[in-house]
């Protein structure tokens, strides 16, 4: 009986099930500060990872991701106008950040590519009588965080393109540093896919987490000092200007 209970489909539907309910709820709690199309996409892969995650097919479950954030937001067009009208202490959804969205779906793959190299190295260390007749049930195990991290790498990608390409738009960051992060989540995905396997997802998601890091030294350390620099030339410079030399 224990067998059945915890067997590999249960899990799995089980997993598909706790998915698409929460990463639909997810996104209309809190993605106030996405449009309309952003949030069907990001519905319609969620959708599609749960689905194969339960045995099915991807674009079965897209389709009906699709198809219920279209239904929620029909359902709720209007409601915030309403809120806001009459009810004093109202206050908006809190705004989604895509980009970490992105990013964490992505250090959750390496994450659960970590758990499966860790799975392997336990299993390797086991004795001999330990392995016999268990095989079947730890591949179960292992393919099966295999392939939700392989959707969950994908689903990250797609987040932080959506995220990147919505920030140019508004103006919110310029050409550079949206080629910037194009290139980075490039090459995210190319060493993933070159190594390939549990250590595919490690490489990926550890490049994204260089990227990411190397733009924050960037912003916080480079640019300031790149100011400061530049406000103690113009200083200098004015001072030379008003008759000061050095050794005077």
């Amino acid at each position: 009986m224990a067998a059945k209970i915890f067997s590999a489909s249960t899990l799995q539907q089980k997993a598909s099930r706790s998915i698409s309910s929460l990463g639909g709820s997810f996104i209309v709690s809190y993605g106030g500060n996405m449009t309309f199309a952003e949030k069907t996409v990001i519905s319609a892969t969620i959708g599609g990872t749960a689905e194969a995650l339960g045995g099915g097919k991807f674009a079965n479950g897209a389709v009906t991701g699709a198809y219920v954030m279209m239904l929620n937001h029909l359902g709720d067009h209007g409601d915030d106008n309403n809120k806001e009208q009459f009810d004093p202490n109202w206050q908006p959804p809190t705004k989604l950040n895509l980009s970490k969205t992105g990013d964490i779906a992505s250090y959750g793959s390496g994450a659960i590519g970590l758990t499966q190299i860790g799975m392997m190295e336990y299993r390797m260390s086991l004795p001999i009588m330990s392995k016999i007749g268990t095989f079947s049930s730890f591949a179960s195990r292992y393919g099966t965080l295999g392939k939700f991290g392989g959707r969950l790498s994908y689903a990250g990608a797609g987040i932080s393109l959506i995220s990147n390409i919505s920030k140019v738009r508004s103006g919110e960051i310029g050409l550079g540093r949206f080629s910037y992060r194009l290139g980075s989540l490039g090459a995210s995905i190319v060493t993933g896919a070159a190594i390939g396997g549990p250590w595919g997802a490690v490489g990926g998601a550890a490049v994204g987490g260089i990227s990411v890091g190397v733009e924050y030294i960037y912003d916080n350390m480079l640019v300031p000092l790149g100011n400061e620099i530049q406000y103690q030339i113009w200083n200098f410079e004015n001072a030379i200007k008003n008759g000061w030399y050095p050794g005077r």
